[in-house]
């Protein structure tokens, strides 16, 4: 069935100095998982800790084992059989008091299945005398083959020499119970040999499932590196992409506003060319009102003409520098510049036009 968890803790794990025996050794670099197994297959429980698939606690957890609290958050306990006593380092008193409670239980689960499982080897020593008879080696069937012999002489011998003293009968009786305790430990030892053997196999075989397990976690934290490594990649071009975005907006911000500049000047142009229309047609009624001396005054009038065909320029080319600024805005000030130098132009003419218009005003 495999082995079952129990109960975890995280601590730091120490061991004992295999030299002086008085100093901790570090065993692990930083806190990690300790676990409590319950083997249902051979009825054993062990405290198992692992670092980088490296396992730093494999105790067997036995009834004669204790968990001494040294300290409000240390604690440790003696394993016979790996010979060390390791050492665990709480981050608090809490957590020291729980493991230490559970250890308590455990090991009083352990004491109690060592007792069930020994009440069935004693009642079961007779049924399996036969069976362990048979498996065991040549040279210890021999001396319990001489063992029984030497028993049955003494029988014989009893039997010749019924007279004899109630020593001699108490000397049979000793040999008879040596004999049957000697039959006893032999059998014990190779039931306890059968099982360390069990128990070994299913140490190799739980090592094994853990190097396992181990190994294919190893894979999945390579792979879990490799996918953090991409997202890293990934976030950064969508902050290179956000940073351009951001940089777009404020170009389209600053386009924004001087598109609105642009339009205001656009407006006080409108409003300026209005106001020069008007004044042109004010000029345009004073030159009817001239066209009656036309004849006498030749050389004004021809060169109004040529003032009015220049005004009329003036208007097509602020016409259109006023297309011109709604098609591109970006070319806005340029035009901008050109309509004014027109406009300039067409003060200058207006002012020669007032010239004139006087010159006639005298005239007339």
């Amino acid at each position: 069935m495999g082995e079952i968890p129990i109960y975890t803790a995280k601590a730091h794990v120490f061991v004992i100095d295999p030299v002086t025996k008085k100093s901790w050794v570090p065993a692990s670099k930083n806190a990690i998982p300790v676990n409590f197994f319950y083997d249902s297959s051979r009825n054993t429980y062990r405290i198992i800790g692992v670092e980088d698939s490296k396992p730093v606690i494999n105790s067997t957890v036995t009834p004669n084992m204790a968990f001494n609290k040294t300290s409000t958050k240390f604690g440790q306990w003696a394993d016979v059989r790996a010979n060390t006593v390791y050492g665990l380092g709480f981050s608090s008193d809490t957590l020291l008091n729980k493991f230490a409670d559970q250890f308590e239980d455990i090991r009083e689960r352990s004491n109690k299945l060592d007792v069930d499982s020994l009440l069935n080897q004693t009642n079961g020593i007779k049924l399996s005398e036969n069976a362990t008879s048979a498996s065991m080696p040549q040279k210890e069937k021999d001396m319990l083959l001489k063992k029984e012999q030497d028993e049955e002489l003494v029988s014989s011998a009893s039997d010749d020499s019924r007279s004899l003293s109630n020593q001699s009968n108490s000397e049979v009786k000793y040999l008879r119970m040596s004999n049957d305790k000697l039959k006893l430990a032999l059998a014990q030892s190779s039931s306890n040999a059968k099982k360390w053997e069990t128990e070994l196999q299913a140490l190799k075989n739980t090592n094994a499932r853990l190097t396992t397990a181990l190994q294919e976690s190893m894979t999945n934290v390579d792979q879990w590196h490799r996918q953090l490594s991409m997202y890293k990649e990934e976030n950064e071009k969508y902050k290179k992409k956000c940073a351009e975005l951001e940089t777009g907006v404020s170009q389209t911000k600053t386009l924004s506003e001087q598109n609105a500049e642009m339009r205001n000047e656009i407006s006080a142009l409108r409003k300026e060319t209005s106001e020069q229309a008007q004044q042109y047609n004010m000029l345009q009624q004073r030159v009817n009102v001239l066209a009656v001396v036309d004849a006498q005054h030749g050389e004004l009038n021809v060169r109004y003409q040529e003032l009015q065909k220049e005004n009329k320029l003036l208007k097509d080319e602020i016409t259109r520098l006023e297309n011109a600024v709604d098609a591109s805005e970006k070319a806005s000030s340029k035009r901008r510049l050109e309509a004014q130098a027109c406009l300039g132009r067409l003060a200058d003419k207006l002012t020669d036009v007032t010239e004139i218009t006087q010159k006639l005003q005298e005239t007339l």
